[in-house]
C-alpha cells in the first residue's frame, strides 16, 4: 500500500509534511506505476498495523453467515 501512497503523493504534489501544493487533472496514460513493494514496506506495515480485535472478526463471521461470500 506505501507504494501506491508515494505515488499519489506525487501525482497531487503532497510534500513531505503532507501538504497538498496543487491538484491537476491527470491524463490516465501518463500516470507512472507504483514501486514494487520493499522489504521496508512490508516492515512498516507489520510495525503499525493492528491485529484484528474478536469482536470484529465475530461481526464478520455474523455478516458471512446471514450473507455469504460475494
Amino acid at each position: 500500500m506505501k507504494p501506491l501512497r508515494r505515488l499519489l503523493d506525487q501525482i497531487e504534489n503532497i510534500d513531505e509534511e503532507g501538504v497538498l501544493h496543487s491538484w491537476e487533472p491527470v491524463d490516465p496514460g501518463s500516470v507512472p506505476s507504483p514501486e514494487p513493494i520493499s522489504i521496508q514496506d512490508f516492515e512498516e506495515a507489520m510495525n503499525t498495523t493492528k491485529p484484528t480485535s474478536s469482536q470484529h472478526l465475530t461481526k464478520y463471521e455474523t455478516w458471512f453467515k446471514s450473507l455469504g461470500s460475494v
